[in-house]
């Protein structure tokens, strides 16, 4: 990797002095903004191209996975093999080139990869709660945090989180600020958690403001998001914006509809994108953001019925998802489609994930035009087995 990356930074020496050469003699007084410079920083990410990885979870088959897809810009994918480490992945994130992943285990042991899936070594957070399991495992810019499936609130309660800003040599207690009511402590249900290299958001249903964010820099300091202004705020999946975040949202006592709520104030406000249209029992769909731009998001909708992946991308939240045309795939060639889980969004290059009802099958679309088309990839010559795609991360 560090050969490739820097025969990709040998290719663009004479493209950033040619860049530099025009901007100063021939358009001395057109802006940045407007020059040569402008067109080259929407070219270097085509250069230097990330990887994917796609992590693998068979809790539907026999518990053992024990592998990964290393997937190259080109979709063509490569398998990562290991004895030891997690077994199988529920949650991963990739932060300066380390890997964290949760294991479906019953203790509270999570895993790191400082080889690209290779070799792993355990780390036991936090020692008191043995027997609970690490649920979530966010990247946050240069920091990543891991939290059980709950999170304690108003310093107090048995399973705080923990963040490591020096990739996982040393971890310090998160704990949330708002719970049930205004008083009291204890845990709270984790029903989502992102966050962007600043601000972290956290959502449950059992907190009184559904959504709360703290900086990075002050977790001792949460703000709650209003509850209003929205149909529905039990929220399912969460995903940080630039501008704020955006989540799927549901009545836990009535789930009839799934709603796309937005908020683009960074938290001091919440809209309705509106209904979306195919998810009529609830929100079985995920969400992903593009960081770079405020509100661009990819939303996921299964539909079961009709065995149809369909893939909405939206580039402004304040429309409707029903306004918006998704594009549709047959995705039948997993048995029976049961749900999308992992999306990756970066540059104009989108990842979905999609699997069967239970997930002992599954299977990759890639775009690499922000959207308007999606193609298969073929994972067949490098797995046969059976279980599913639940996380893709962006390598390095």
């Amino acid at each position: 990797m560090k050969t490739k990356v820097n025969y990709r930074i040998s290719l663009l020496i004479p493209l950033i002095l040619t860049a530099l050469f025009l901007n100063r003699c021939l358009i001395l007084e057109q802006p940045y903004t407007d020059g040569p410079l402008k067109n080259l920083t929407l070219f270097l990410p085509l250069l230097l191209t990330n990887s994917t990885f796609a992590f693998l979870n068979d809790s539907a088959g026999d518990n053992q996975a024990r592998t990964l897809f290393k997937i190259s810009s080109d979709g063509t994918p490569q398998r990562v093999d290991w004895s030891g480490g997690p077994a199988q992945i529920r949650d991963a994130a990739i932060v300066n080139g380390v890997i964290f992943a949760a294991d479906t285990s019953s203790t509270d042991d999570f895993w790191i990869s400082r080889d690209q899936g290779a070799n792993w070594e355990s780390v036991d957070l936090p020692s008191a709660n043995e027997s609970t399991a690490i649920s979530y495992v966010v990247g946050c810019g240069t920091s990543v945090v891991v939290t059980q499936g709950s999170i304690a609130y108003n310093g107090s309660g048995s399973q705080p989180g923990f963040i490591s800003r020096d990739s996982g040599a040393s971890w310090q207690e998160v704990r949330v600020g708002i719970g049930p009511s205004s008083t009291g402590t204890g845990n709270i249900v984790i029903r989502g958690m992102d966050c962007t290299d600043s601000r972290i958001y956290v959502v449950s249903s059992q907190s009184s403001n559904r959504v709360q964010f703290a900086s990075l820099d002050n977790l001792g300091a949460w703000t709650g998001v209003p509850n209003t202004g929205v149909s529905y705020f039990d929220y399912t999946d969460l995903t940080a914006t630039a501008s704020g975040f955006a989540g799927l949202a549901q009545d836990d006592f009535n789930t009839i509809q799934c709603a796309l709520n937005y908020s683009s104030d960074g938290g001091a406000s919440v809209d309705e994108s509106g209904i979306m249209p195919n998810m009529n029992f609830g929100c079985n769909g995920a969400l992903r953001s593009r960081y770079s731009l405020p509100d661009s998001v990819v939303v996921t909708e299964p539909d079961s019925t009709t065995e149809t992946c369909r893939i909405y991308v939206m580039s402004n939240l304040a429309n409707s998802p029903a306004s918006i045309t998704p594009f549709s795939r047959d995705c039948s060639d997993v048995g029976n489609l049961g749900i999308m889980p992992a999306i990756l969004y970066r540059n104009s290059q989108i990842l979905v994930s999609y699997a069967a009802a239970p997930a002992t099958a599954t299977g990759l679309l890639m775009s690499t035009d922000n959207g308007s088309n999606f193609s298969k990839i073929n994972l067949s010559s490098i797995w046969s087995d059976s279980g599913y795609i639940i996380d893709l991360e962006s390598y390095p």
